[in-house]
């Protein structure tokens, strides 16, 4: 007697739901650790006694002020000549950190806002320069540095791509180029890891 292959179809193994209960274990014990409301309101829920629209509020305003960034862009279009991190300072030739990039404005020196948001500090530092320093939602904030004008006010609200100033060389540096920054409130951060690339 002949054998013959069964073609019944084989069912497909059915996936693990681990790793979203994983996920959003991981979720909750976050906001736990950043969003003091959202522990008062787990704790409501928890005892059965919760607003639930203001615990999933809370849920949204960790996400957004927590794991979300403006969307910046760059602030002028030139290449980058010096990036954030460690080097060695062209001028005292000693190792630094750098705290954001340096942009070369020989082909565009009007500088733009990367993103929209709040002119806070307009400043004269004997560094940097003259400097515009915008805050942007999410408790993030952009610096623009050696300018050689500034064309904005303190307090007044901004557009993404909004002219702000004009680069220079004002402060210490070795030549025209505007020093870039982001950071996420007193940490600067590496611009590159939110410009697009």
């Amino acid at each position: 007697m002949k054998r013959t292959k069964s073609h019944a179809k084989e069912t497909p193994k059915r996936k693990s739901g681990c790793l979203w209960l994983f996920l959003m274990i991981a979720v909750i014990i976050f906001l736990l650790v950043t969003n003091k409301n959202f522990q008062k309101n787990l704790d409501y829920f928890m005892r059965g006694e919760a607003d639930v629209g203001a615990f999933f509020s809370d849920i949204q305003v960790s996400y957004q002020t927590h794991l979300t960034y403006p969307d910046f862009t760059m602030p002028v279009s030139g290449s980058i000549t010096s990036a954030f991190g460690e080097r060695i300072n062209p001028l005292s030739n000693q190792p630094e950190h750098h705290t954001g990039i340096d942009i070369d404005i020989s082909s565009d020196n009007q500088v733009k806002a990367a993103a929209g948001g709040v002119v806070s500090k307009i400043g004269v530092d004997e560094r940097f320069g003259n400097y515009v320093i915008l805050s942007h939602s999410g408790n993030f904030f952009t610096c623009y540095s050696h300018l050689e004008s500034v064309s904005v006010t303190e307090g007044t609200s901004v557009s993404k791509n909004d002219f702000i100033g004009i680069a220079g060389e004002s402060g210490i540096t070795t030549g025209e180029y505007l020093h870039f920054e982001i950071r996420k409130g007193e940490k600067r951060m590496n611009p590159m890891l939110f410009l697009p690339q």
